[in-house]
């Protein structure tokens, strides 16, 4: 458990890096709104991977089905929050919506990035 954990914590790191160098490189360009999309959506989407994190730690404890409720209610409110995140894009003219859905995903991509590197090593290690 300790060793997902750290692994999700460099993933979240990395796609901080990730969008802040994107986002500067906008800036510098003149185009701060997409820079304030990436950093708004990098943020969702980290804020959305905690809460998803907190939930099932918290559904791990109880019962099946306090779980799956438990599960639901937590489904709701961080569709909710992400829905409100790109409503919010889409009406602000400070916020571009392109921006935010990419710093959204951010985060899965590195993850998914992590994971094929992982396994090109573990596969390049067996041979």
């Amino acid at each position: 458990m300790q060793e997902l954990f750290f692994e999700i914590i460099k993933a979240a790191g990395q796609a901080l890096v990730f969008i802040v160098f994107l986002a500067a490189g906008a800036y510098l360009e003149g185009r701060p709104s997409i820079a304030f999309g990436l950093l708004v959506g990098a943020l969702t989407g980290i804020i959305y991977f905690s809460l998803m994190g907190y939930r099932l730690k918290k559904a791990a404890g109880q019962s099946a089905a306090k779980a799956v409720f438990s599960m639901r209610i937590g489904w709701f409110f961080r569709f909710a929050f992400v829905l409100l995140m790109l409503i919010i894009s889409l009406r602000a003219s400070y916020i571009d919506f392109g921006a935010a859905v990419v710093g959204l995903f951010s985060l899965h991509i590195i993850i998914f990035l992590n994971a094929v590197v992982k396994l090109l090593k573990d596969f390049t290690n067996r041979k």
